[in-house]
C-alpha cells in the first residue's frame, strides 16, 4: 500500500528514512578505535569538539549544543570518556553545578593516533571529489 500523502516522492522519504536511522544507529554504536578503545561516533566528536575548543571555558550544555546532541547522550559520552581517562571534568569557581570539560594529554595523543592512522584515510577520497568545488558552492 503507498502512502498517498508521500505521492511520487514515497521512495525517496523512505530512503532518508533508513539513512536516518543507520547513521542514529552508527552514532551510538562502540568500536575499538585503538589501544582497545571502545568509543561510538558520538562520544569521538565530543573529544574531537573538546579538542578543537580547548581554550575555552564551556559547561557541558554548550558542549552539547556544539556537536547536536542532547543533554543525557552527552552525560553518557562524558562518561565513557572520563573512564578512558581522554577528559577531565572541572568545576567552575563558585559555580558547583556548571562542569567544565577538558581533553587530557592522553586524549589528545589518542585523538591525534587516530586521526593519522584512520581518519585521513576515511576521508581522502571524500576530499578529493569536493576539490573542484569553490568556497562559496561547498
Amino acid at each position: 500500500m503507498q502512502l498517498e500523502w508521500q505521492g511520487r516522492y514515497s521512495r525517496l522519504v523512505s530512503a532518508l528514512t533508513k539513512h536516518s536511522n543507520i547513521v542514529s544507529r552508527a552514532l551510538i554504536t562502540r568500536r575499538d578505535m585503538g589501544d582497545g578503545t571502545m568509543l561510538s561516533s558520538q562520544e569521538f566528536q565530543v573529544l574531537e569538539n573538546l579538542i578543537s575548543h580547548e581554550e575555552e571555558t564551556r559547561i557541558m550544555l554548550d558542549i552539547a549544543r556544539s556537536c547536536g546532541i542532547p543533554q543525557g547522550s552527552m552525560t553518557k559520552a562524558t562518561k565513557q570518556l572520563l573512564n578512558y581517562g581522554l577528559i577531565a571534568r572541572y568545576r567552575i569557581d563558585g559555580n558547583r553545578k556548571s562542569v567544565v570539560l577538558r581533553p587530557t594529554q592522553k586524549g589528545k595523543t589518542f585523538y591525534n593516533n587516530f586521526r593519522d592512522s584512520e581518519a585521513i584515510t576515511i576521508f581522502t577520497d571524500f576530499f578529493q571529489q569536493l576539490e573542484p568545488l569553490s568556497d562559496e558552492q561547498l
